[in-house]
């Protein structure tokens, strides 16, 4: 959950204020408890998290006052607390749950100032991720930008290759398995002003499959880098851990290759990071099920697109589809088609825009593309970027439109040459 702590002339209330909106979800017929909220606002940046709490209200908004180190405007990375009934007495049996919402803040110039996360992802190997990934890095350093690149492929990690540099000393693994307290002790600096390298973890058994508290670390640490902007280089494939990446992230990349099982697999890689999407805002376990039986074929239910899910639940809980419906109108990646070789190759982006909107009911964007290129390829055997080797070739020009849209928030239309 994501808010802004307001206060000041750009927020609702006081210094150090925000609003709450403790809401109860569960059967209509069911009766509303008075609800009371006690947890922690944790800011984006490094520091102690602040406690709120507030008085019963009705289940209404309140201003909640905070006790802690938070600044006016900005950002809070998590929420973490219990809505719960005034009184202790047990709830009535299938009365329903309580769910928390934050609102009524106004963005300030520190909250619209923060770092941008950048994931970039696909559903298979071999589609030139690692090297688009190291290429727009370079470019977001030359324009003036302070980048990280994450090596997020944690089984597989050649970050490091793509930019010309030896196997580091120090990588995420070391991190993960504590032999360095901070993220910020494996940074590498890649030799390009401007632009830092956090290798992968592919140094010791089982680094593709660190465990969830492991994640949660790397994930935290990850956000709160002091930079412009991190980039994240997601390994194949829709494991928990490589959709978890991708869905932390400002903006979200996928890429495909003019190949049938680049495209499917991408397609499937969006499906599922939409469900686990969907599944971590579900407001209870009734419509977490739901989600579960969607992703099944052979679903009792009959459910096979996130808009029959919505249907579904919009029948049995109509304040639950809300929050789903508001989790499917957030969720808007980018497509970049990579490694075109011919005309006809350009139009997959809009075809993937327009089939994730008829089925998945979502709102995608085509970002660009990138031609094949031999320079590329001959670059990386010398172990060195192309932007570096051949910056005058048709790619490397189409790397740096690709950047600097991605930054603007501008699409690919026609005509598309």
């Amino acid at each position: 959950m994501h808010a802004r702590a307001a206060g000041g002339r750009d927020g609702h209330g006081p210094p150090g204020q925000i609003r709450v909106r403790l809401l109860f979800v569960g059967e209509r017929s069911a009766p509303r408890p008075r609800l009371g909220f006690r947890g922690e606002l944790r800011p984006a940046r490094a520091g102690p998290p602040a406690v709120a709490s507030a008085q019963p209200d009705g289940g209404g908004g309140r201003t909640v006052p905070l006790r802690g180190h938070l600044l006016p405007g900005e950002p809070l990375e998590e929420v973490r607390g219990d809505a719960r009934p005034s009184r202790a007495r047990r709830p009535e049996r299938g009365a329903g749950t309580v769910a928390l919402s934050v609102s009524g803040v106004v963005p300030t110039p520190l909250a619209r100032a923060r770092r941008q996360i950048w994931s970039v992802g696909g559903g298979k190997g071999g589609i030139g991720k690692s090297i688009l990934t190291a290429s727009l890095g370079w470019q977001l350093a030359r324009m003036g930008k302070r980048v990280v690149l994450v090596d997020a492929d944690l089984g597989g990690a050649n970050l490091h290759t793509c930019l010309g540099l030896p196997n580091p000393e120090h990588t995420l693994g070391d991190f993960i398995q504590r032999r360095r307290d901070t993220i910020e002790e494996v940074l590498v600096d890649t030799g390009t002003p401007g632009l830092r390298l956090i290798s992968g973890a592919s140094d010791f058994l089982g680094a593709a499959n660190i465990k969830h508290a492991q994640k949660v670390r790397v994930l935290n640490r990850i956000k709160a880098l002091d930079v412009d902007m991190v980039l994240l280089d997601l390994g194949a494939g829709t494991s928990f851990n490589i959709i978890d990446f991708f869905l932390i992230s400002d903006l979200s990349v996928l890429t495909v290759v003019p190949e049938p099982t680049s495209i499917e697999n991408g397609y499937r890689f969006i499906k599922s990071a939409l469900y686990r999407r969907l599944r971590a805002a579900a407001p209870h376990e009734g419509v977490r099920q739901v989600i579960d039986d969607a992703l099944d074929p052979r679903s009792p239910r009959g459910i096979r697109t996130p808009l029959d899910l919505l249907a579904h639940v919009e029948r049995a809980d109509p304040e639950a589809v809300t929050v789903l419906r508001r989790e499917m109108a957030s969720f808007q990646p980018r497509f970049i088609v990579n490694q075109v070789r011919d005309t006809a190759d350009i139009p997959i982006g809009h075809q993937l825009v327009a089939a994730c909107a008829r089925h998945l009911g979502i709102r995608t964007t085509y970002a660009g593309y990138v031609h094949y290129d031999d320079s590329i390829w001959q670059s990386v055997r010398r172990r060195r970027l192309f932007m570096v080797d051949a910056p005058m070739c048709r790619a490397a020009e189409e790397v740096r439109q690709l950047a600097r849209g991605l930054l603007q928030g501008e699409s690919l239309s026609l005509p598309w040459v």
